[in-house]
């Protein structure tokens, strides 16, 4: 359903946020998420619910990352 939307209007944020939505839960294709994400921000700079997409889509990238001994994390905690 969202490919189609984004089918027949190329321009529309809610489609390009649908397609992030997809890519990043269904797919688990982070870079695709931030494509449609960005799009999406591009055609609706001041939405807050396009700005949140983008920065989870990006943050999810990183998750990994996210271990109890993470020097990075300690430093902030501590």
């Amino acid at each position: 359903a969202a490919t189609r939307a984004l089918e027949l209007q190329k321009d529309s944020s809610s489609a390009n946020m649908s397609m992030s939505l997809y890519y990043d839960y269904m797919e688990n294709n982070p870079e695709k998420s931030i494509f449609h994400a960005q799009l999406a921000l591009e055609k609706k700079p001041n939405d807050a619910e396009a700005k949140l997409r983008l920065f989870r889509a990006e943050h999810r990238t990183s998750w990994e990352k996210i271990t109890p001994d993470n020097p990075e994390l300690i430093a902030i905690y501590n």
